[in-house]
């Protein structure tokens, strides 16, 4: 188990920016900073050692009770997205399963120090990873056990009414899923009879489906800060001065995603909203902008998204994951002018 564990956390890492649309997870991912844990060799709270060894004078150890240290996160992502390109489509469905040490967090790989500030703003959530950790040797390659299966849910299917077909994500002989792609539409804003369904695995992750998701619809016009994204894709804004998002096009029951990330040496910082798709506007408070790196620092640049998108909570077995339909990413870089 370690193994496999050890062996999807390199998967995620290098899944890490295909997943960004998705979700970050979500603005959807889970974090902590508790690093102890029983299971790590040292003595645990039932008088034994981490190897199962007795302690003492070989008489039997009192009974401490449960151990109460964090446990390990079994969690994934399955996102499809489509964007409008002129007269075509450009779509593409990933999926990924894995399950991470206790405290780890994804969006924090390389840095120590994990913060949530409660976000001034509305609908948005902040995380700040401070304290970057660096590499050692890990000393010689370990010797290769075999080959491994990653925990999957077998082969993932997404229906819709415009896709009665039906769009797969296949899952391999390994576990691992091979991205889904194509150039038509697979929902209509609003379609309310999509369907997002897996075969399950009768030796890893149980079958799920989920009923009756919203086709979100595509964000057209969407200005950051009065620069029309779709035309320039480089917005600069003022830091200390309230953001305005704008937009048209957006379906009811569904929501807009704005990510503003950026990353230094010391610092990383990700501020993620999610809006009502049918206001049109919203606004994202200085307060939250300055979480965007360093206080003091100037001429910041970072990364955004903005796009449709429909999220639900999904359970299958012990995992825990978002089932994601992005629509129509604008995506470039932004600066900050102060």
């Amino acid at each position: 188990m370690n193994l496999i564990r050890h062996k999807s956390l390199i998967t995620l890492l290098g899944l890490t920016t295909a997943a960004m649309l998705g979700g970050f997870a979500g603005c959807s991912s889970s974090s902590g900073d508790d690093s102890s844990n029983p299971a790590d060799g040292g003595p645990g709270d039932d008088g034994s050692t981490g190897d199962g060894s007795p302690q003492g004078d070989g008489s039997t150890p009192t009974d401490g009770g449960t151990d109460s240290g964090p446990t390990a996160q079994s969690t994934g992502y399955v996102t499809f997205s489509q964007s409008n390109v002129s007269v075509t489509y450009s779509d593409n469905a990933i999926a990924g399963f894995y399950v991470l040490p206790a405290g780890y967090d994804a969006d924090c790989a390389g840095y120590g120090t994990i913060t949530a500030p409660t976000a001034a703003s509305t609908s948005c959530t902040i995380k700040v990873c401070t304290n970057p950790i660096s590499p050692t040797d890990g000393g010689t390659t370990p010797t290769d056990a075999g080959a491994v299966t990653a925990p999957n849910t077998g082969n993932i299917t997404l229906l819709s009414t415009l896709d009665t077909a039906g769009v797969v994500i296949t899952a391999g002989n390994d576990g691992t899923y091979t991205p889904a792609t194509g150039i038509t539409q697979w929902w209509t804003a609003g379609d309310t009879a999509i369907e997002v369904k897996s075969a399950g695995s009768s030796t890893s992750i149980p079958a799920f489906d989920n009923t009756g998701l919203i086709g979100p619809g595509d964000p057209t016009a969407p200005t950051i800060g009065g620069t029309n994204v779709a035309l320039t894709g480089s917005p600069a804004f003022d830091r200390g001065t309230d953001l305005a998002v704008t937009y048209s096009g957006g379906t009811a029951s569904t929501k807009v995603y704005l990510s503003l990330t950026t990353t230094s040496t010391a610092q990383k910082s990700l501020l993620s909203c999610s809006f009502d798709a049918a206001n049109g506007e919203q606004t994202v408070k200085s307060a939250d902008l300055e979480m965007l790196q360093q206080a003091g620092q100037t001429g910041i640049t970072g990364a955004y998204t903005l796009q449709g998108r429909t999220s639900k909570a999904t359970t299958a077995g012990d995992f825990n994951f978002n089932v994601v339909l992005n629509s129509n990413a604008h995506a470039g870089t932004f600066t900050n002018t102060n």
